[in-house]
């Protein structure tokens, strides 16, 4: 019950009520590992955090979200070799958990070429959602892969005909080297 609560309070934005109810939940239930990693995601204090969800992952080795958490923790602490295993675990227990391949790319920051493929990872796992394909347009554009940059902003449209980063990007690569021009430069 306590647990229900605690996630219904964490809901509706009264975290400090929330953690309250999340520490009785596991007074009753120490091993309760959704209510180690639900708290985790709510403290402050990045040791206390990290020490929830390892327990999380202690009690339940396969919680996708502890690994995430962990994992995000680890990267905004710049304990980046840690945050990466962490997220690659995460990818292994659930390979379409689209929010480990995006933090993976911040990871490995804007110029490291395997974003690429992480990022068109992300656009196969979200077929239907124009975001992924214009935001791996916006990245190929930045590295000057023009002609692919363009692909991906078509994709995003043809999902989403409206979508404002697709359209300004594609109106852009489009100005810039004329319709019919060769993009690979």
């Amino acid at each position: 019950m306590h647990y229900n609560y605690a996630n219904f309070l964490r809901d509706s934005a009264r975290p400090e009520l929330a953690k309250s109810h999340y520490h009785k939940a596991l007074k009753l239930w120490p091993t309760y590992a959704s209510a180690h990693n639900n708290l985790g995601t709510l403290l402050s204090n990045e040791r206390e955090a990290e020490q929830h969800f390892l327990a999380a992952i202690k009690y339940s080795a396969d919680h996708v979200n502890a690994h995430y958490n962990l994992g995000q923790l680890y990267r905004k602490s710049n304990r980046s070799s840690e945050s990466e295993h962490m997220l690659k675990r995460c990818i292994a227990l659930e390979p379409r958990f689209t929010p480990a391949y995006i933090e993976l790319a911040k990871l490995r920051g804007p110029n490291d070429r395997s974003i690429s493929h992480l990022l068109k990872q992300v656009v196969e796992l979200n077929p239907g959602d124009p975001y992924y394909a214009a935001t791996l347009g916006r990245w190929l554009q930045e590295k000057r892969s023009h002609s692919e940059a363009l692909h991906y902003y078509w994709k995003s449209l043809r999902i989403s005909p409206s979508h404002q980063e697709a359209v300004v990007g594609a109106a852009r690569l489009l100005r810039k080297f004329g319709q019919s021009h060769d993009f690979s430069s």
